[in-house]
């Protein structure tokens, strides 16, 4: 039987194993796992609320002026107002992408840096896991706007030609034939992506636990998955569907609580809006499913997001056991003694001493 110094046996992996030490490497290291991705979306959170005090007093002068104007068919908004809600909408949509990108490059840092301690044995604090990650931000940050343009590249090339086709010719079939050209190369496209991506699997792993800039990063993973993409997508998407799952079951019960709230508060029918108690009363229920739901789902989120992550690094791992013998090196890192000749180290940036 192959040794377990930690959240694997030191052996190859099947994905029930990955999926095991996904959760085992969460429950014996949670604050590390979880503290980096915490503070970057506490930050974020920061960030929302500065822009919520900023757009604050033009859009409730637009709030008021169309309350002055309600029945007024002939009003329309000014200019700058419509102006300063579309800025509130691209703000606000801008803002949820970084926030989202943010908190998932944290959390795979901080995943990944925990792993490299909890597959021999070592238990790990934030503070320790905080100070080995954020060296390597721009770098992954780096190697995941590669990832991106390598894997989108050929469809915004796609889509450039064929628009540039499509004002260069005339008439119906030669606009039928570029029209069908651009679905078989934007299929072709799509198919790329998805291959490219799971093919770059390894990629946080090389960066963090390799220390390999972008470019490197990305040729190593792309070498050390040979052979195994379609292993590399059924991690990929088993993770992704437990993460998935989970917030599924979550939003279940809050549609229940939405439900139960609305009886409670006697509006399941109609409101007359007219009535200014009934939609005060109605305003107030809103308000309170609001301060409930949103919370639990940005926290169900930030759970999830260490998911796939941590089951990537670990298919690395099992990469690296298998054609490079990284079962040895983990072993005799763990302390446990294995004879023959002696491997060079399993990382190429060696850990400081795990603290208490």
């Amino acid at each position: 039987m192959a040794p377990k110094p930690g959240v694997i046996p030191l052996r190859p992996l099947d994905i029930g194993e990955i999926i095991n030490a996904v959760f085992a490497t969460i429950r014996y290291n949670f604050t590390a796992v979880y503290g980096l991705p915490l503070v970057t979306g506490l930050g974020c959170v920061l960030l929302f609320v500065i822009f919520g005090a900023v757009e604050w007093s033009p859009l409730h002068a637009f709030y008021i002026d169309i309350h002055n104007h309600v029945g007024d068919t002939g009003w329309t908004p000014s200019g700058s107002e419509i102006t300063n809600v579309l800025f509130a909408l691209a703000g606000l949509v801008l803002l949820a992408f970084v926030t989202y990108e943010a908190t998932y490059i944290a959390a795979t840092l901080s995943s990944v840096a925990t792993l490299r301690h909890a597959v021999v044995g070592r238990r790990v604090r934030f503070r320790q896991i905080a100070s080995e990650s954020t060296p390597y931000i721009w770098r992954l940050i780096g190697a995941m706007l590669l990832m991106q343009l390598i894997c989108a590249g050929p469809m915004l090339l796609v889509v450039g030609i064929i628009v540039l086709l499509a004002f260069a010719v005339s008439g119906s079939g030669a606009a039928a034939a570029v029209g069908l050209l651009g679905f078989v190369f934007c299929l072709a496209a799509v198919v790329w992506a998805i291959y490219a991506s799971i093919q770059l699997t390894p990629l946080s792993a090389t960066v963090v636990l390799e220390g390999k800039n972008p470019v490197e990063a990305v040729k190593r993973a792309w070498q050390l998955n040979q052979g195994s993409w379609g292993r590399a997508l059924g991690v990929t998407f088993l993770s992704g569907l437990i993460g998935l799952g989970i917030g599924y079951a979550v939003n279940q019960i809050l549609s229940i609580f939405y439900v139960g709230a609305l009886g409670l508060s006697g509006t399941t029918g109609s409101v007359d809006t007219s009535d200014p108690a009934a939609a005060k009363h109605m305003l107030i229920t809103e308000l309170v499913i609001v301060a409930v739901t949103m919370p639990v789902g940005m926290l169900v989120n930030l759970l999830t997001l260490p998911l796939t992550p941590l089951a990537q690094a670990l298919h690395y791992i099992d990469r690296r056991i298998r054609r490079e013998s990284l079962d040895i090196h983990l072993a005799e890192e763990a302390g446990i003694p294995f004879g023959g000749v002696t491997p060079p180290p399993p990382f190429d940036t060696p850990p400081p001493p795990a603290t208490a």
